[in-house]
This record gives structure tokens, C-alpha cells and sequence, in this order.
């Protein structure tokens, strides 16, 4: 229970604070914005640079994580894509949409504070290198789904391509790799610039969640509630559940990064879907209740499975 107060109630206490906050004339849209660009643009990145600078003095990373994480998320995306589609009639972009918020996490916002709280910078790390492959995979498999459905024809291999110059351009994956570099190299960082660096990551985990509680103020319930509802439901329990099974049997994963891979698949829906559901005009309005009802409801989630699996839990 004292492990559970200790991390559950400040990480979803920040949510609710900043959600509270949005609500008022205090916090308006343009400062959620600005804070969300602070946390994207500054925070994070020094969090995994300093992170990165220290890999080479950690355990080496572990490539099942990506295995178990990708191989649920993408068994399920493809999965309800193809039912809807082929089953229920839907069309593609619609079941591709659903499919995508019933896989896709919130791996930035709440994921890598959530990663660091438990795991330290370990957990930063593995779940950096989720955040690398999340966009790229996720990103290309939807944008092509929905182009082909709507008759745009655009080619696979330019969605790739786009998806790697976005790589290339996130300062988030761009923090890390610099980090881990200077690591290789082993250079000092300047007193002044280190700490600067350390109040910037300090900053990371309660500036991200507060900025994550205040954007939820911009979703509405709205649409399909009954399809939100199990939509909820297989990316809050089935999904971790996968993952945890591939994780242990496929895998071999056992321990912290098992764990991790479990929680990671656990937290809920993150902003990517609605921002491309609003890019193309399909599911907008599901996806935004969607990714209001599963944060909320992975309070209740995210706390039974701090309790079985952190450590010392």
C-alpha cells in the first residue's frame, strides 16, 4: 500500500491537477500548449541525455521488450482492423482508426515519467527506444491503411520515408542519441551546463503530467460511447495481457523489463491517434472520447499493476 501511495497518487495527482487547472481561466489553451512544448521540446530531451550519457554503465538494453511490446500492439491494431472491416462492413480508415486506439500508448506524457519513477534511468532508456520504433511502425501502418481506403493511392515506401524524417527531426529521440554519443565518448559536461540539464530533467516527469492532465480538457465524450467502452477495455486489460504473454513465452522476458513491457502496454490511448483522426477526418470524435476514458479509467489499471509488478511491489 505505501508503494502504491507513493507513486500512483503524485503521478495521476499531477493529471487531475493539471485537468482541474485547464478548467479554469488560470490555464488557458495556449498555455497547455506552451507547457506540452516545454515537456517535448526541452525537458524530455535533457531527461534522456542525461539518461543516455549513463547507458554505457547500465545493463545493455533488451530487444525483447520491442518484440513483446510491437508484437501485441500490432496483433491487436490488425486484429479489430480486420474484424471491422472484413466482418462488420466498416471501412478501412474507420477499422484502422479503432484498431489503432485500442493499441496505441501514451508512451511520452505518461509512460516515460511512469518508466522513471519505478525503474530509474533503465526504465527511461528501454522505453526511449519504444518511443523510436512506436512512430515509425504505428505511424506508416495507419497513414498507408487510410490512404489506401480512401482511394489516395500514396505509396508504402513514402510513409516510411516520412516517418524516418520525423524520427530524425523529434528532439525527444534526438536527446537521447546525443546522450548516449557523449557517453561513448566519455567528454565531461561543464559544471554549468550539467546542471542546467538536471533542473531541465528534474522538471521532465511533473511537467509532462501536468501538461497530459491539462490537454484532456480539449476531448469530449462523444460518438459511439459502446464502442469506446470496449475499446477501453482491450487497450486497459487485454492489451498488457498480450504483451505480458508474449513478453514471457515468446520473449523471454522476465523480471523489471517484463514488467515494464506490461505497463507500458497499459497505459492509455495517447494524443498520435487523434491528431491523425483529425489530419484525415475519420473516428475524430471516438478517438477523443476514447483517449479521455482511458485515462481515466487507467487510474484504477495502471494502480493493481504498480502493486503486482513494481519493484518491491
Amino acid at each position: 500500500m505505501a508503494l502504491i501511495l507513493e507513486i500512483v497518487v503524485p503521478i495521476f495527482g499531477l493529471v487531475v491537477l493539471g485537468y482541474l487547472l485547464a478548467r479554469t481561466p488560470l490555464l488557458t489553451v495556449e498555455g497547455t500548449k506552451g507547457l506540452s512544448q516545454f515537456v517535448f521540446y526541452c525537458a524530455i530531451p535533457a531527461l534522456l541525455f542525461r539518461a543516455g550519457t549513463r547507458l554505457f554503465t547500465a545493463e545493455p538494453l533488451e530487444p525483447g521488450l520491442l518484440v513483446a511490446f510491437f508484437g501485441g500492439g500490432l496483433t491487436i491494431q490488425l486484429g479489430i482492423m480486420l474484424w471491422l472491416w472484413k466482418v462488420r462492413g466498416r471501412s478501412l480508415p474507420e477499422a484502422t482508426m479503432a484498431g489503432l486506439c485500442a493499441a496505441f500508448t501514451n508512451t511520452v506524457m505518461l509512460g516515460l515519467p511512469l518508466a522513471y519513477s519505478l525503474f530509474g534511468d533503465r526504465g527511461l532508456l528501454l522505453t526511449s527506444s519504444v518511443i523510436a520504433a512506436n512512430g515509425l511502425i504505428y505511424y506508416t501502418l495507419t497513414t498507408t491503411l487510410i490512404e489506401l481506403g480512401q482511394g489516395k493511392g500514396s505509396s508504402p515506401l513514402g510513409n516510411v520515408l516520412s516517418g524516418l524524417a520525423a524520427l530524425v527531426r523529434n528532439p525527444i529521440l534526438m536527446g537521447m542519441a546525443i546522450g548516449i554519443v557523449w557517453g561513448a565518448v566519455g567528454i565531461p559536461i561543464p559544471a554549468p551546463a550539467a546542471k542546467m540539464i538536471d533542473l531541465l530533467a528534474a522538471a521532465a516527469p511533473p511537467v509532462a503530467l501536468f501538461a497530459l492532465g491539462a490537454s484532456l480538457v480539449q476531448f469530449k465524450l462523444a460518438g459511439d460511447l459502446g464502442e469506446v467502452a470496449w475499446i477501453t477495455m482491450v487497450k486497459l486489460i487485454v492489451s498488457p495481457a498480450l504483451v505480458g504473454t508474449i513478453g514471457y513465452f515468446v520473449a523471454g522476458l522476465t523480471g523489471d523489463t517484463l514488467a515494464l513491457a506490461i505497463l507500458l502496454a497499459s497505459t492509455p490511448v495517447g494524443i498520435n491517434p487523434f491528431l491523425i483522426a483529425t489530419r484525415y477526418g475519420v473516428y475524430v470524435q471516438r478517438c477523443g472520447s476514447a483517449v479521455l476514458v482511458t485515462t481515466g479509467f487507467s487510474i484504477l489499471s495502471l494502480t493493481v499493476l504498480i502493486a503486482l509488478l513494481a519493484p518491491g511491489g
